[in-house]
């Protein structure tokens, strides 16, 4: 049986082996293909850290939270002389009136000492953890403001994570 030409061409092209140009393509794909997996893993192991350390700050963001709710429920802030029983926290974080929301500030507080907030020397260094963060925030560092919540008096502190991501806690003083 006789070929063809077309396909005697095709038989003999097989024989042959890949020409330069189809070598070069190959060649090309490959190395897009190559550079394109490279660029995806580094993105990825990028992303893995960015999570680790987010997750480190949200866990120091947790304890000063937890700091801070502990040493209100044990009632362990210090009591400003002369002020009829009000805590440090409130007096530093800007008072405002019992009854009076409107006579609240609206500025926070930054705070970048709590010496003498409360009695005990273990809890003032917890406590002092939270305000000189290992990672400056970029909004901010721990801060506080007097509330009025239902006529009632607080103080809300916000305690930064990273970026604008933080958590609050509104602790009455009453």
């Amino acid at each position: 049986m006789r070929l063809k030409p077309s396909q005697a061409n095709d038989r003999l092209r097989h024989q042959q082996g890949l020409s330069l140009f189809e070598l070069i393509i190959t060649l090309l794909v490959v190395g897009i293909v190559t550079a394109t997996v490279t660029a995806l893993v580094v993105t990825a192991f990028d992303r893995i850290q960015f999570n680790e350390r987010f997750g480190q700050d949200v866990r120091a963001a947790e304890s000063c939270y937890e700091t801070i709710l502990a040493i209100h429920e044990g009632n362990a802030w210090s009591i400003v002389p002369g002020s009829g029983g009000d805590p440090e926290p409130w007096q530093a974080c800007g008072p405002c009136g019992p009854d009076e929301a409107d006579s609240c500030p609206a500025d926070w507080t930054e705070i970048t000492n709590t010496d003498g907030w409360v009695d005990s020397t273990e809890t003032e260094e917890l406590l002092n953890a939270c305000s000189v963060p290992a990672i400056p925030s970029s909004n901010g560092n721990f801060e506080c403001r007097g509330v009025s919540l239902a006529g009632d008096r607080a103080t809300q502190f916000r305690i930064p994570i990273r970026g604008n991501n933080n958590l609050e806690l509104v602790i009455p003083i009453d």
